[in-house]
């Protein structure tokens, strides 16, 4: 099951993970509205439920954003105390270099981590 759906804010869509509907969330901005974009409160909420370490959360999908530092700084100390997260996909969601550090030491730290897609990013 996945709590993808354009329409649902990232909110909504961390309060179906809390409450174990789904298993997954992918989050997909298809619109060109800045307002649309990821914010960092969501982001805040999302990091939170990952770093609680539920063994019913093991996909995050973010795709066609604009992730920060700050949010990969925040996502990488959630993951580091995470050991169920399977599956990461950060797709098309212009992260830098200094994007991708943020997330190494993270990624080394969360050995259940199967599968990551990092592609068509800067």
């Amino acid at each position: 099951e996945y709590c993808h759906n354009t329409e649902i804010q990232p909110l909504i869509q961390v309060l179906d993970i809390l409450e174990g509907n789904t298993d997954s969330c992918k989050l997909q901005r298809e619109d060109s509205d800045p307002e649309a974009y990821l914010q960092e409160n969501d982001m805040f909420a999302l990091c939170l439920v990952i770093s609680q370490n539920l063994d019913n959360f093991v996909e995050l999908e973010i795709q066609n954003d604009v992730l920060d530092a700050n949010h990969l700084s925040n996502l990488a100390s959630a993951i580091t105390s995470n050991n169920h997260l399977e599956r990461l996909s950060l797709i098309n969601d212009s992260i830098d270099d200094s994007g991708v550090q943020n997330l190494s030491g993270a990624l080394v730290e969360n050995n259940p981590l199967l599968e990551l897609n990092l592609s068509q990013n800067m």
